[in-house]
């Protein structure tokens, strides 16, 4: 026990022995460095595991939520006709936009990743990576793309329908006296908004 140290136990308190301090042995010091990098990489390991434990869940939010967003926007009912007039769609939109031609192919398959999701081989409405790639270097290619921003490919409309809200009694009554003759008595006007906001 160290001089100055209290024993939880007993209370007992270390005192010196008047000798002194003993120099640290070698082996000694070289234990303490090492343990002390066993446990530094042990802390960092553990930090780098929690990491990516965060970024596969994260990744798997994320993913739920655009498989989610395909659902709403139609996306994921798109054939490979749909698909490639989306290609053609994005490319003369990305050229609008001032993306450069050498870019065009990443941005184009970024794009489509975000919409559609993970490229699958057996996705009987998508390509093969190789493929899609190969399409799209033949859209950006292709002499006869016109620059232009034509319609995107959008869902039918739900039928759904935006009511106005009910006229209020204070909204009718001024209707109303809009309709008035600039001349009329009190009485005149009573009687009249009375019979029209009753007879509604």
């Amino acid at each position: 026990m160290g001089e100055g140290c209290v024993r939880p136990d007993t209370g007992e308190v270390g005192t010196g022995n008047g000798l002194p301090i003993a120099d640290c042995p070698n082996w000694l010091a070289d234990w303490l460095i090492s343990d002390s990098r066993r446990l530094k990489n042990e802390l960092a390991a553990g930090g780098r595991r929690k990491n990516a434990e965060l970024k596969a869940a994260l990744k798997k939010v994320a993913e739920n939520e655009a498989a989610e967003r395909r659902g709403r926007t139609g996306y994921d009912k798109h054939a490979k006709a749909d698909r490639y007039r989306y290609l053609v769609s994005k490319a003369r939109t990305l050229s609008n936009a001032g993306v450069a031609k050498e870019r065009l192919p990443a941005e184009l398959l970024s794009q489509y990743l975000a919409d559609y999701g993970e490229v699958r081989d057996d996705d009987p409405n998508g390509w093969p990576l190789a493929e899609l790639k190969e399409k799209i270097r033949g859209i950006i290619n292709n002499p006869d793309l016109k620059r232009g921003n034509p319609p995107p490919i959008r869902p039918r409309a739900t039928g759904l329908v935006i009511k106005a809200r009910p006229e209020s009694v204070w909204e009718r009554r001024v209707k109303i006296a809009r309709q008035f003759q600039q001349t009329i008595t009190s009485k005149q006007v009573y009687a009249r908004l009375g019979s029209r906001v009753c007879g509604e």
